[in-house]
């Protein structure tokens, strides 16, 4: 099943200024980008931005986490680049930076993938799996994860998870 509303999708950044002065600015031309997430480094003020991107495999859509840096003014500093690759839902991502400048970036999956990057999208160690607190693989699925970085640089994690699947007769 092809998802058609996946097409004709782009990532677009706004800046708007303490007075009142406004600009935006495109980053992806693919029109199969969505699900943006951004943080702003308050040391450097660069633009750090994650988002998704489908790829179409035997008319079915992949989706695929980029990673992106722009500068206060959001000239394009490191354009749309892979960071995480074969995500079979296009659901959400977000992004937080630590005081020590390091990239922590959450998405889903049906479960929840936790990674580090330096400034230049470059991963820091491995990817981290985790799920909700239950013990079927739905009680352990993972929605919209969000991030955020306290100052002593510890990562903290909300999400949500679903009540039930439905049954469906005959599968599984």
């Amino acid at each position: 099943v092809r998802d058609t509303n996946a097409q004709h999708r782009n990532i677009y950044a706004r800046k708007i200024t303490t007075a009142g002065a406004s600009f935006t600015r495109q980053i992806t031309q693919d029109g199969r980008s969505q699900s943006p997430a951004i943080v702003v480094d308050r040391q450097t003020g660069s633009v750090y931005v994650v988002f998704q991107k489908a790829t179409e495999y035997t008319n079915l859509l992949m989706w695929h986490v980029y990673f992106a840096k722009l500068d206060n003014n959001l000239n394009i500093v490191i354009p749309p680049t892979l960071i995480d690759a074969y995500v079979p839902r296009g659901e959400s991502s977000d992004i937080a930076i630590g005081p020590d400048g390091t990239l922590h970036v959450v998405r889903e999956s049906g479960l929840g993938y936790y990674l580090r990057l330096n400034s230049n999208g470059q991963r820091i160690g491995n990817e981290v799996l985790f799920g909700g607190p239950g013990a079927t693989l739905q009680e352990y699925s993972v929605i919209r994860p969000k991030i955020a970085v306290d100052p002593q640089n510890n990562v903290h994690i909300i999400f949500t998870t679903p009540l039930h699947y439905p049954t469906y007769s005959g599968i599984g």
